[in-house]
């Protein structure tokens, strides 16, 4: 099933997402604390938004955020700026930290590889499915999902230190970003009802902010079977947490 939703009711929903099974990979004890404990949003995963929003989702970028300039809260002007900005009910962002947002969607967006697959597909869709194997409810939201003639592809924007392959290819297994193309692939493939490829798009998130465009075949290649088993450890964790085996809401 796929859905047009808000990434606070996607992170509502009762199915597993990617981040949470990584947990596995360390161990069934990481696994149970981040059922258990929501991921409280850090002033860098904070960051990750708002660029992914600037580039993914413009409008909304404009409607929720409003770059605020540096107040002196001691003076009469500062403080009645900052009523302003807290009255408008949007996200403040400082204006540093937009300027590094444009730079870094300039690089983005001045790669063609990376232009041709952001510009025209569908941008932050919900997908939901059970698992076939073990029954586990699983969900994912790919930043991006495109046609190019007969070629679809699921695109993953991430902001990085080091753009360059080897480098961000590290990245990806330290992260869990391999078992994430492999999971995306299987669930978006199956409601889709056709294959898709996966595409992280990298960007440096300092000076010049370099671009890189990557495929991850290999890695979904090689994730593939890990992931099958930690969808069925899961299961037996799950079993002995709660009673329950399929989804991640009644851990909680």
């Amino acid at each position: 099933m796929k859905k047009q939703m808000s990434a606070e009711d996607y992170r509502n929903n009762e199915a597993f997402s990617r981040s949470q099974l990584f947990k596995l990979s360390k161990s069934p004890a990481h696994f149970k604390y981040a059922l258990e404990n929501p991921e409280v949003e850090t002033p860098a995963l904070a960051f990750g938004t708002a660029f992914h929003a600037y580039v993914l989702e413009k409008d909304k970028f404009d409607s929720e955020y409003i770059v605020a300039p540096k107040l002196d809260r001691r003076t009469k002007e500062g403080k009645a700026l900052a009523a302003q900005i807290e009255a408008s009910g949007k996200i403040p962002i400082s204006e540093d930290a937009f300027a590094q947002i444009q730079a870094m969607a300039e690089s983005v967006m001045s790669n063609k590889y990376a232009a041709a697959l952001l510009n025209g597909g569908e941008h932050e869709k919900s997908y939901f499915w059970t698992d076939k194997l073990t029954g586990l409810k699983l969900k994912c939201r790919p930043d991006c999902r495109t046609d190019l003639r007969s070629t679809s592809v699921i695109v993953d924007l991430k902001t990085t230190e080091n753009a360059d392959t080897d480098s961000f290819m590290h990245s990806c297994i330290k992260y869990g970003y391999d078992l994430q193309a492999a999971m995306y692939t299987q669930g978006v493939s199956e409601i889709e009802g056709k294959p898709h490829r996966f595409v992280f798009i990298a960007v440096e998130k300092s000076p010049p902010y370099a671009c890189n465009v990557l495929e991850a075949d290999d890695f979904i290649r090689k994730a593939q079977k890990t992931l099958t088993t930690i969808f069925t450890l899961s299961r037996s964790v799950l079993k002995q947490i709660t009673g329950t085996a399929t989804t991640a809401k009644t851990a909680i």
